[in-house]
């Protein structure tokens, strides 16, 4: 099977593969319990990084909205799922922002608390 770069299927092959529902957070929800959960996401609505001098504001914008959109959107799903059956977690709706390493930088110091507590350090 040939894969194309950047392809879904890089992650566990086709759709259909029973290793997708292996790795399927929602249906796996449960393995999730007694682990620290921090997840947040933007909405894809351009924020604050997205400036005129920002040389990536196009790609920003044109490429990371829908991604994080579609982020936002599964985010909610699984913030659903883990409260159906119980499993508390930090999850952080931002009302801005791009699927960019600027925002996935200041996600990280605000989680590095929960990161830290796992981590017992």
């Amino acid at each position: 099977m040939t894969i194309e770069r950047g392809g879904i299927e890089n992650m566990w092959g086709r759709f259909d593969d029973q290793k997708w529902a292996e790795h399927d957070v929602l249906l796996g929800a449960e393995k999730l319990r007694g682990t620290a959960l921090y997840v947040s996401t933007g909405t894809g609505v351009p924020g604050p990084h997205e400036t005129l001098d920002n040389p990536d504001l196009v790609a920003h914008v044109v490429r990371g909205g829908p991604v994080e959109a579609g982020a936002n959107f599964c985010t909610r799903r699984l913030d659903d799922r883990l409260r159906a059956v119980g499993i508390p977690a930090t999850i952080v709706y931002n009302p801005v922002g791009v699927h960019a390493w600027t925002y996935w930088r200041e996600e990280l110091a605000k989680s590095w608390p929960t990161l830290a507590a796992s981590l017992n350090i």
